[in-house]
């Protein structure tokens, strides 16, 4: 039904998938970026406990998981930080 994806897994039959539960933390931290909620602080614990806990670092079938999450956390945590600047500027 989708020969696009069966050729791009036929040339690259090592690349790495990404877990519903990974890209569904990516989806919710970016639209509570552009929506301001308030529980930022709890999606970066749960980022994190979601990285230690649920993708073992020795396990290569989640490092894509892994790069994901961290960049997410990232990036939350550098708009977090640019948010508490703005509000003491003021």
């Amino acid at each position: 039904m989708h020969p696009v994806l069966f050729l791009f897994l036929m040339q690259f039959p090592d690349y790495g998938e990404i877990s519903v539960l990974t890209l569904s933390l990516y989806l919710m931290v970016h639209c509570q970026k552009k929506f301001r909620e308030d529980s930022l602080v709890d999606s970066l614990q749960l980022i994190r406990f979601v990285h230690d806990k649920m993708y073992p670092a020795d396990d290569n079938e989640y490092f894509v998981d892994r790069l994901i999450l961290k960049l997410t956390y990232r990036s939350l945590k550098l708009y977090i930080d640019g948010v508490l600047q703005l509000n003491a500027d003021d």
